[in-house]
């Protein structure tokens, strides 16, 4: 990529690029520049002035930041987008599912210059009618949508929360994510999320249970004849599993003990020799410290097929030799860890199949639902046992963790079956979990590792415009997921530029009108001559002004050929009263090219400087922050054009 840039800049005739703004440069190479300038901008600057790289200027980064929302609450150009990707498509081409995770963020407010506003408190995007808590955001809820049959992810809204947001916080934006997808002809079908204690009271508060006759799923608000299935995430979940295991060492599945230490066990076998058994297992896979307590590849291969064959290999070792005696005694009693990281890892390859390949179809369905549903008999099992003989020793998986997985489970089931009903006919399990947004968070901390709420909203909207999603992942290191499943966004940085300068051109326009129409008016009321009531002789501003008007002539001289109407507003400086004193900055400026104006002609601008502030007390904040740049100009401009049309009686 910096090669072609290279190339491309090589082209270039300086001759022919004497402004050098002829330089264009691919998307996914400025937002990589983006975010290296957000790194460091001493290194930035230091390569773009040595011109090590070709590296765009400010003003190009500029445009790009401005060109998406950096707000909380729903994304209206996502949820547009989405709405255009969905157009003319069936109904079963809209399914998706809704992805939602928190994000801990460092504390930080900042002022905002554009909306006048506070950034890093707790802001839900005026889209919650109960009382929510004061205070600095500590944390951002982020939401996903992901469509089952396209290859591409989006975020649609982020909020900034205090603490997590609270169940019932939840609930109501749920709903809403539900409505705005449906609104914009997006279906969601289930909805994915983590362990977290909020989430178990988001369930609870829609009736949700991973109990043995609890309700999986409900009735979408705005399609009735429609189901929204829960699930939390297999990754987590897995996670769970090795981690209880760990911390309680000997634990029960299915009425039997299953102890940890065979874990350790064939660990220091293999540590032993470079080629044998179990030779895919380190010490960080056995006991991993809590930064990799997170890493899901940790936990896969740990429940893997190579690991239970491992035990099943050693545990009928031939007793041929004094050695072959020692292993097969080591390893006697494997045959329930054996089953159990047989059976996670069967179950945790059916939820999480990610390509065509190997997705699920019909004449593999029965087979893989066959092994979900020994998964919850040893659920069930293992759950009876626990309630029945004492719980002096721990399940294998804790309590709600058990009701979650039999949830996921469930839920799996159902939805894989009703896409098949709906004549899908290859199903991806992995698009049920969460991994494209943990991937998302990865992105945001490999930018910043601590971020407040305003460093967050910049670097997910210039991640919100990467193409490839997954070539970003390449630079993250240390990531608890993998980067394999290539993935889009839906929203491009093209598509934000092209919104946002259509954005600008309509509400430009509305205000240039507003604001001509009331000039208009007043200049056909009043005469030049008269000072507005209130006003004040600034002396100050009587000079700035003056040599201002003097530009706006000398500049302007293609706005008329008339040399009367030239005449109404340039004179020389000895034409002016002598008492007039507005010209003394221009005259100390004047080297023999300056232009002096008319006093009538300075009247009138400070008759308009009057009325424009006038304008700016009565307009809202934004749009006069905003456009401000591009309506003075053009204002001036047509001031002038006026002033040189209208007869003399209007001047006196």
């Amino acid at each position: 990529m910096v090669v072609r840039t290279f190339l491309v800049k090589g082209s270039i005739d300086p001759a022919k690029d004497k402004k050098g703004n002829t330089m264009r440069y691919e998307n996914v190479y400025l937002i990589n520049c983006v975010l290296f300038k957000m790194k460091s901008s001493r290194a930035y600057k230091f390569l773009r002035e040595m011109q090590l790289l070709p590296l765009p200027g400010l003003s190009t980064i500029r445009r790009l930041m401005s060109s998406s929302q950096c707000v909380l609450g729903f994304n209206k150009l996502a949820l547009e987008n989405i709405c255009e990707a969905m157009s003319g498509k069936s109904a079963h081409e809209r399914w998706g599912g809704v992805m939602l995770d928190e994000m801990a963020n460092a504390k930080g407010i900042d002022f905002d210059t554009c909306t006048l506003t506070w950034k890093g408190t707790v802001d839900y995007g005026g889209e919650i009618s109960d009382l929510v808590p004061n205070g600095l955001a500590d944390h951002i809820l982020v939401f996903v949508f992901r469509p089952y049959l396209a290859g591409w992810i989006q975020p649609f809204a982020w909020f900034g929360t205090k603490g997590g947001a609270s169940g019932t916080i939840l609930v109501e934006l749920i709903i809403k994510a539900f409505a705005c997808l449906h609104n914009h002809g997006a279906i969601a079908k289930h909805v994915v999320f983590d362990g977290n204690q909020t989430n178990k009271s988001l369930m609870k508060q829609f009736g949700i249970s991973g109990e043995e006759e609890g309700a999986s799923c409900l009735d979408h608000p705005l399609q009735p004849d429609s189901k929204i299935h829960f699930m939390v995430d297999v990754p987590h979940l897995l996670k769970v599993v090795r981690n209880n295991m760990e911390s309680h060492r000997c634990v029960q599945f299915q009425g039997h003990l299953v102890n940890y230490k065979h874990y350790e066990e064939l660990f220091d076998f293999a540590k032993t020799k470079q080629i044998t058994l179990g030779y895919h297992l380190s010490y960080a896979h056995i006991h991993p410290n809590n930064f990799q307590k997170m890493n899901v590849r940790l936990c896969a291969q740990l429940f893997s097929n190579k690991t239970a064959m491992a035990f099943n290999i050693l545990r009928n070792q031939q007793e041929d030799t004094e050695v072959g005696k020692f292993i097969k005694s080591n390893f006697q009693g494997t045959e329930n860890i054996e089953r159990l990281t047989k059976m996670m890892n069967d179950v945790f390859d059916i939820l999480n199949l990610r390509f065509c390949k190997e997705g699920i179809v019909h004449a593999t369905w029965e087979n893989k639902k066959g092994k979900l549903n020994q998964m919850l008999q040893a659920l069930s099992e293992t759950e009876r046992v626990f309630e029945e003989h004492g719980k002096n020793v721990k399940m294998f998986v804790s309590e709600t963790s058990l009701q979650a997985w039999r949830l996921t489970i469930n839920s799996a089931i159902n939805l894989i079956e009703e896409q098949f009903k709906a004549g899908i006919k290859v199903v991806l399990t992995g698009k049920f979990n969460q991994d494209p947004l943990e991937r998302l968070f990865g992105i945001v901390r490999s930018v910043d590792s601590h971020p407040t709420v305003t460093s967050f909203l910049q670097i997910i909207r210039y991640v919100s415009l990467q193409s490839r999603l997954s070539f970003l992942m390449k630079q993250v290191k240390g990531s608890n997921i993998d980067n394999k499943e290539p993935l889009e966004m839906l929203v491009t940085m093209s598509q934000c530029l092209q919104q946002h300068a259509k954005d600008i051109d309509i509400t430009v326009k509305d205000f240039k009108e507003a604001i001509k129409d009331k000039l208009l008016a007043e200049l056909t009321i009043r005469y030049v001559d008269d000072i507005p009531k209130g006003g004040k002789n600034d002396f100050n501003l009587n000079l700035m002004v003056y040599d201002l008007c003097g530009y706006i002539v000398k500049t302007r001289k293609h706005l008329t050929a008339c040399e009367v109407c030239k005449n109404l507003v340039r004179c020389d400086e000895l034409d002016l009263p002598k008492d007039f004193t507005a010209d003394q900055y221009t005259a100390m400026r004047n080297r023999g090219y300056l232009v002096y104006v008319t006093v009538p002609f300075l009247k009138l601008f400070l008759l308009l400087n009057w009325q424009f502030n006038l304008i700016l007390k009565i307009s809202t904040t934004s749009t006069s922050t905003i456009h401000l740049n591009c309506v003075v100009p053009k204002l001036l401009s047509y001031t002038l054009f006026h002033f040189s049309v209208t007869n003399t009686e209007i001047i006196t």
